[in-house]
């Protein structure tokens, strides 16, 4: 398939890598010259075992090219995947930014592509974003609708720092939130392969998904942490 990348983060890059392995025509979009010059020169703009072979091969068969052109990305692709970060403000809030910015340029880029395409979130969201914010902005951008032109989708990432590769070629499950079968069908064909079990959920129940996974890492981690300064306090190893 033609694929296109945007954010070439952390997941953004291990999924760019793994998909151009997998034999599929990737592009990777990015704001950062930095991070797009090393990948042309064959190199990982991040620091994880086994990507700099990964990449390196990649980029040597041709099979990846990267680009800070929204619309490149849309118009020479079939689906796109969006990574970029959602860090956390001061408050608590979830900064939504980068992502609200990048979903008005895609909606512009649909506006003017004849073929349906589709958009696959992979960004960590509050439950709910996708629905009630990214979509209206996609088709008021666009002029388009969803399930009538364009198709929306979300899909959870669990790769943890260390053992990305392993962990996107054996998912504890994979999560597909969409609302066309034919999306769901499409990205059955991309990742039906992999030794996992296959769930075709709700959009919102994705986004759910992904966020309590996350708050329970949280808890698992905090938990921890208290252990250790409650032996530190009684003495304790």
């Amino acid at each position: 398939m033609r694929l296109s990348i945007f954010g070439l983060g952390y997941v953004g890059s291990v999924s760019l890598g793994c998909l151009a392995r997998d034999g599929h025509q990737v592009v990777g979009v990015d704001i950062d010259e930095v991070k797009l010059n090393l990948i042309r020169q064959g190199k990982s703009p991040v620091i994880e075992e086994g990507m700099p072979e990964l990449i390196a091969a990649t980029v040597k068969q041709g099979s990846v090219e990267v680009t800070d052109d929204v619309g490149m990305g849309v118009d020479n692709t079939d689906i796109s995947f969006i990574c970029v970060g959602t860090p956390s403000l001061k408050n608590g809030d979830q900064d939504q930014n980068a992502i609200l910015r990048l979903t008005e340029q895609l909606g512009q880029a649909l506006k003017r592509k004849s073929e349906r395409h589709i958009l696959v979130y992979r960004s960590t969201l509050v439950p709910g974003t996708v629905e009630k914010t990214l979509i209206p902005a996609l088709e008021s951008n666009s002029g388009k609708r969803n399930g009538v032109d364009f198709d929306v989708c979300y899909q959870p990432e669990f790769l943890r720092e260390g053992s990305s590769i392993n962990d996107y070629d054996k998912p504890p499950f994979t999560v597909i939130g969409a609302t066309n079968p034919d999306a769901h069908a499409k990205l059955r064909d991309l990742f039906g392969h992999l030794p996992c079990e296959y769930r075709e959920t709700t959009i919102s129940t994705a986004e759910t998904m992904n966020y309590f996974c996350n708050i329970f890492h949280a808890v698992k981690i905090t938990f921890a942490n208290e252990v250790a300064r409650l032996c530190e306090g009684m003495q304790v190893d």
